[in-house]
C-alpha cells in the first residue's frame, strides 16, 4: 500500500501490513488448482499479453484455463451485445463448471454442465462442478491408507514441536466426542500429485 498510495495514506495508529506473498508466487497454485476444478474460462492476460475474449483486468497468468468458458445463457447474451455495441469489451467469467468432459490431474473424470441450476445448494448429478467430492475424493478413496471419516468436522491440524508439519488432526466425530487422528505417514496427510 505505501507504494501505491504513500507513507501519509495509512494512519499511524492503523495495523496493517502488505500481505505477505506476492501474485506471482501465488499463480503457479492458483494454476494448479484451477486444473484440479477442471475451471472454465478465457485467460485475459497471457504472460503478460492481453488476450480478446478474456478479462483485461486479472493478473498474468502462466496458461491459459483448462477448458473454455462455458456457454453463454440466453440474458449473458444480450448483455454482451448490449456491452460491445457501446464500446465496452465484456468476457466469460471462469467457472469451476466444465464446459465439455475433463478428467483432471489425479485421474478423476468430469461431465459436461447442462445449465440444470441445481448445483446451487447441492451436489452435482453430471459430475461437472469442482467439488471434493468429484475432483479429489475418487482418488482418494483408492488408496490404501486414506479412510473417509463421515460426520466429522475437523477442529485443528496438529503440528510437529517446531510447527513444521502435520502429525494428525484432531476432530469432532457424529456422537461430539473430540478424536485425535494421528498421521500414519508423511504422505497419508497430503494428497501426491506425482
Amino acid at each position: 500500500m505505501t507504494e501505491r498510495y504513500g507513507k501519509r495514506f495509512i494512519p499511524a495508529d492503523m495495523t496493517i501490513q502488505d500481505f505477505g506473498v506476492s501474485y506471482t508466487e501465488l499463480e503457479p497454485y492458483f494454476n494448479q488448482f484451477e486444473r484440479v476444478c477442471g475451471t472454465s474460462g478465457k485467460a485475459g492476460n497471457l504472460n503478460g499479453k492481453i488476450v480478446e475474449g478474456g478479462n483485461p483486468f486479472e493478473g498474468l497468468r502462466s496458461s491459459e484455463y483448462p477448458l473454455p468458458p462455458l456457454a453463454d445463457v440466453y440474458g449473458a447474451t444480450l448483455f454482451a451485445k448490449a456491452a460491445k455495441d457501446l464500446g465496452y469489451h465484456p468476457f466469460s467469467e471462469p467457472a469451476s463448471n466444465a464446459s465439455r468432459p475433463y478428467t483432471n490431474p489425479y485421474g478423476a473424470q468430469l461431465g459436461p454442465c447442462n445449465f440444470c441450476g441445481y448445483c446451487e445448494r447441492f451436489g452435482c448429478y453430471m459430475y461437472a462442478k469442482a467439488s471434493p467430492q468429484t475432483t479429489i475424493l475418487p482418488v482418494l478413496l483408492k488408496k490404501p491408507n486414506f479412510e473417509l471419516r463421515t460426520q466429522s468436522n475437523v477442529v485443528r491440524i496438529n503440528l510437529d514441536a517446531q510447527s513444521k508439519r502435520a502429525t494428525g488432526v484432531t476432530y469432532i466425530d457424529a456422537q461430539g466426542r473430540e478424536v485425535f487422528s494421528a498421521g500414519r505417514s508423511r504422505r497419508s496427510l497430503r494428497l501426491s500429485t506425482e
